[in-house]
């Protein structure tokens, strides 16, 4: 019965639980007539079933033959007509000539009447259907204990055992076998019979909770799009979303830091009088632009997809690897793919072809520089090797063109003057200073135009990821000794570092330099905070150091890369949505919760390795000895 359903008389308890049988209380049901018109399989019951006194039942049906072994006790108040003769001692049943008919017969027809003491059941084709047969219907108030009664044809005639035959009056046993009930039963217990009025269980099947469902996963969201489900799975994480940070606050009036000096925003009134009036309260700590949260689990779904630039047109890359770090300039990819991606990658107008790489939301575009093929038995595989799109501004795509300096101009007009007709944008993110005019001249490509200037006071070169942008930054954003008191870029716990290595890297303890410039040039002495500078680097010369700020900045790179360093390897997994960073950049000033200590570092490069269906990034971290 795969429809079937439970139908329950009371409302459920609110404590969850279901409840199955009689609680006590429950209606009682009256009784009622029962038919059934059907062809019934054979029944096959083993527990004992009551069937109310006063129950009428009745049955229509062709019922298949049943076998079985019942004691009776014989009432000898009950009349019974005798339906024939027999004068033998045992007889096994005879077809009658009369209405009946027997399915299987195998004695002689006797013509005199036989007392039997064991007689097999015969199916009559008159009154007779069944060998044996329970719970028929009753049409005369008869009431026995126990009885299997046969019609016999001398009224005088007793047996201590009989084959069950159906009766024509009514009779009331206390078993029965299991039949479709069409009214109300009440009972203790009952198996799995559907009922038509009301029954009281102690357990019900469960239903739909109305309550939220909470994990540490998140709340499942019902979808918005008719998929018919209550509950999603996850989607792939997407990038994360940056926060911009809050205004910054007023500094307090009296700052430890300042080694107990009391400022004033005021100058004196003139009257001597020294005037101590501080309300602005201090900066709260920044947090970390990005969090990697302590799981027990982290759990990760990858997609790595790529396409062809401008058409969009799918391109099939197998293994992926993409690099980067602040010795070089831009992004490179390695790559594997099938053999047809000769063609589909072919350089068009003796430019090479472009793509985009997509992994966990996160895009690359590459110029794809060089496309090889290898062969062997039943695997044909091609190599592709690209670089940022801003790598056409180097050779072999840019002509060999000189730069001189006519007129007073800052640094970043040179840059932008040498990118002017090249298509490529400029993210200037260092301190700009004057070039005066004849200090600037230079032969190469706007590539090498623009490596130039950077060079001239220690800065590095990046590629925007996607736009064909080159970004000017720092080589130390922060310097190495002030980063314990720095705002970090990403937060993450050592349990997420699958493998690492950490590797000494022993320099001298420089704490002052003196840089210059050529020419026009100004010499500078640049000098490490709180020290006597008396440890001297090497000079350091440059016709473009013409202005403080230029000096200024390339000895910060020649002090910060001073000192005892450790190079730290570490292999992380890709982990985007929320607070979780994606790829961990270069540049970025990260901080460890090691076991037994915190530490800090700056990304110098990273390498992000797409396997399918496993991603990992292994960063490069440079770290104070």
């Amino acid at each position: 019965m795969g429809d079937a359903k439970l139908v329950f008389s009371a409302p459920q308890d609110g404590s969850g639980r279901l409840v199955f049988g009689d609680a006590g209380g429950g209606e009682v049901i009256p009784d009622a007539p029962l038919g059934i018109d059907a062809d019934l399989p054979g029944l096959d019951y083993g527990g004992p079933l009551v069937l109310r006194f006063g129950a009428v039942v009745s049955i229509d049906a062709d019922l298949p033959g049943l076998d079985g072994v019942v004691v009776l006790d014989w009432d000898a108040n009950v009349s019974r007509p005798t339906v024939v003769q027999a004068g033998v001692r045992y007889q096994c049943g005879a077809p009658v000539r009369a209405a009946a008919a027997d399915a299987y017969a195998r004695a002689l027809p006797v013509s005199t009447g036989a007392l039997a003491c064991w007689q097999r059941a015969v199916p009559v084709r008159a009154a007779l259907r069944q060998g044996w047969r329970d719970s028929q219907r009753m049409q005369s108030a008869a009431v026995a204990a126990w009885q299997a009664a046969a019609p016999v044809a001398v009224p005088a005639l007793h047996l201590g055992w009989q084959s069950a035959l159906r009766l024509r009056a009514a009779v009331l046993q206390h078993w029965q076998d299991a039949e479709r009930l069409r009214a109300g039963a009440l009972s203790r217990y009952q198996d799995m019979l559907r009922l038509r009025r009301g029954l009281r269980d102690a357990f019900q099947p469960a239903r739909h909770l109305r309550a939220s469902v909470s994990s540490r996963e998140g709340r499942g969201a019902p979808l918005r799009i008719a998929l018919g489900a209550r509950y999603e799975r996850a989607w792939v994480p997407r990038p994360g979303i940056y926060i911009p940070p809050e205004p910054p606050v007023r500094l307090p009036c009296y700052d430890p830091a300042t080694l107990g000096r009391l400022v004033f925003e005021a100058q004196s009134d003139g009257t001597g009088r020294l005037v101590f009036v501080c309300e602005r309260g201090g900066p709260g700590p920044q947090p970390p632009r990005f969090v990697i949260p302590v799981l027990e689990i982290y759990m990760s779904t990858h997609q790595l997809s790529a396409v062809l630039l401008p058409s969009l047109e799918p391109v099939a890359l197998l293994d992926v690897a993409i690099d980067s770090d602040d010795g070089g300039m831009g992004w490179s990819l390695s790559a594997s793919g099938p053999e047809h991606l000769l063609e589909q990658l072919a350089p068009v107008g003796g430019l090479p072809a472009r793509i985009r790489v997509t992994i966990d939301g996160f895009d690359w575009v590459f110029a794809v520089e060089r496309i090889g093929r290898t062969r062997s038995f039943g695997r044909h595989r091609c190599a592709i090797q690209g670089r940022s799109a801003t790598a056409l501004l180097g050779e072999p795509y840019m002509p060999q063109q000189s730069w001189l300096g006519t007129s007073l101009q800052t640094a970043q007009q040179l840059v932008a003057g040498a990118l002017e007709f090249a298509g490529t944008t400029l993210d200037w993110g260092i301190p700009d200073w004057l070039v005066p005019a004849g200090a600037w001249s230079v032969t190469g490509t706007p590539l090498q135009a623009a490596l130039r200037v950077a060079d001239s006071v220690g800065a590095v070169v990046r590629s925007h990821r996607t736009d064909q942008q080159l970004v000017f930054a720092p080589r130390y954003p922060v310097l190495p000794w002030e980063w314990d008191a720095a705002v970090p870029d990403v937060q993450m716990p050592a349990d997420i570092i699958t493998t690492d290595g950490l590797d000494p890297d022993p320099r001298p303890a420089y704490n002052a330099v003196y840089v210059g410039g050529q020419a026009q040039g100004v010499l500078g002495h640049v000098r490490r905070a709180g020290t006597a500078g008396d440890l001297l680097a090497p000079q350091v010369t440059d016709a473009l150091i013409t202005d403080v700020a230029a000096a200024r900045q390339r000895g910060i790179a020649v002090l910060g890369a001073a000192g005892n360093k450790l190079a730290h390897r570490m292999t992380l997994p890709f982990l985007t949505g929320g607070t979780n960073p994606g790829p961990v950049l270069p540049g970025y000033l990260i901080e460890v919760a090691d076991i037994g200590h915190t530490w800090r570092g700056l990304v110098r490069g990273i390498s992000i390795s797409a396997s399918m269906p496993v991603v990992r990034q292994t960063i490069n971290v440079e770290r104070n000895a």
